[in-house]
């Protein structure tokens, strides 16, 4: 996976790290969205400190609860 995103560009290696413990790689894939958007010319980019696992007040989570639900996201131009 780290090769694939790394062959599309090649600072994305920087949003991998590797497990101490296990044999696979941890990604940030808020690092690896903004690296790409940049990479389109997207330059004002907010990132929000929310995480669907850690509140379950706000958001449903299949990793955290073994549920499937339902979610949307929404991108605009102005």
């Amino acid at each position: 996976m780290v090769e694939a995103f790394c062959r599309y560009l090649p600072e994305a290696g920087t949003a991998f790290v590797k497990s101490s413990v296990e044999s696979k790689w941890y990604a940030n894939m808020e690092q690896l969205a903004s690296q790409r958007l940049n990479h389109l010319g997207v330059e004002d980019i907010t990132c929000s400190s929310l995480c669907t696992y850690q509140d379950a007040n706000q958001f449903y989570s299949y990793r955290r609860d073994g549920v499937t639900g339902r979610m949307a996201s929404f991108i605009w131009l102005e």
